[in-house]
């Protein structure tokens, strides 16, 4: 039994179907990496130096 073109183009489409929720969330978490990086360069580059930073900045969050 061979498939037919019409057999291979309802399983790509299933495959496409299956895969669009995955690909949207790598594309979120994609950009979540770029936000984090960036954010982390900017930090490292504006030379701040408190060894407290990071906990004002997490209770800063938390109270808001």
């Amino acid at each position: 039994m061979s498939l037919t073109r019409e057999d291979l183009q309802q399983i790509e489409a299933i495959f496409d179907r299956k895969l669009d929720p995955i690909t949207d969330e790598l594309k979120a978490l994609r950009e979540d990496i770029k936000e984090t990086y960036n954010m982390i360069t900017v930090l490292q580059a504006s030379g701040i130096t408190d060894s407290n930073f990071n906990k004002k900045i997490l209770e800063e969050t938390a109270s808001a």
